[in-house]
């Protein structure tokens, strides 16, 4: 699911008063839940709604990793070329301790202790960590996808 087609859904579901979908959708991240769903069924949804569908969002406000894909940037140029008061090595080395922070926590409470989290959790204590210590570092837009798919780098399907 891209992040287009998430925007989309949900805005169709609040159209339509969806109240179904809204509960399923609501406050979630879906390309993070790996939501997938037919190419029939969804042009089946969206039909006549088309010309009140959300503009597509535009590769520099996309995820970042749609954006280091589709252009060749890093997360971090992508992030500096936002903030100026942030050069690529202060990013660089903001994520790299909030995601030891996450990984240690992942480690301490989930693996050893069989502690249950949820993904946006993670996502907070990261966004938690660079907000207090890289403040100038903090990017609002960093997706529970991009931790998620970090922490299958790091711990392996688990």
């Amino acid at each position: 699911m891209t992040l287009n087609a998430e925007n989309a859904i949900k805005h169709i579901a609040q159209l339509k008063n969806d109240f179904r979908l809204l509960g399923l959708s609501s406050g979630v991240d879906l390309i993070a839940k790996e939501a997938m769903y037919h190419k029939t069924c969804y042009k089946s949804y969206v039909r006549g709604y088309e010309d009140v569908m959300p503009s597509p969002i535009p590769s520099t406000s996309a995820c970042a990793s749609d954006v280091s894909q589709a252009e060749g940037y890093s997360i971090e140029h992508r992030f500096a070329s936002e903030n100026p008061a942030a050069s690529v090595t202060d990013i660089k080395t903001a994520q790299s301790q909030a995601l030891s922070h996450v990984y240690n926590y992942v480690q301490q409470n989930i693996m050893q202790q069989g502690c249950v989290e949820r993904m946006t959790m993670l996502r907070e204590r990261y966004q938690l960590h660079v907000q207090e210590n890289a403040p100038n570092c903090f990017d609002p837009n960093f997706r529970t996808s991009s931790l998620k798919q970090r922490l299958v780098t790091h711990f392996g399907e688990w």
